[in-house]
């Protein structure tokens, strides 16, 4: 019981920092949890799927940062946040 989608949330921002701090396998640990996340956290699951879509891609692991990618624009048809829009498109284009 509790606030799912805060920490869900905290766990999304965690992996940034990892990415952030340059910790990618753990960023990449953290985002694959994100697998068994419960519905109502497709916000986060988005920002989740775009950072490991970044380390993949400067890891040279295209098709799969481009899947992780095309995962995130498939949550978005499906109804999240509008304000999740911008980042897997820029990364699609990228």
């Amino acid at each position: 019981e509790g606030d799912v989608q805060s920490a869900w949330f905290s766990r999304g921002n965690l992996a940034a920092m990892q990415y952030a701090l340059g910790a990618w396998d753990e960023a990449l640990h953290a985002i694959e949890a994100f697998d068994d996340a419960p519905d109502g956290v497709e916000y986060q699951r988005v920002q989740a799927r775009c950072t490991g879509a970044v380390i993949l891609a400067a890891r040279d692991h295209a098709s799969e940062a481009l899947a992780e990618v095309h995962d995130a624009l498939d949550l978005l048809r499906r109804g999240a946040d509008a304000q999740t829009v911008w980042p897997p498109l820029v990364y699609h284009v990228r």
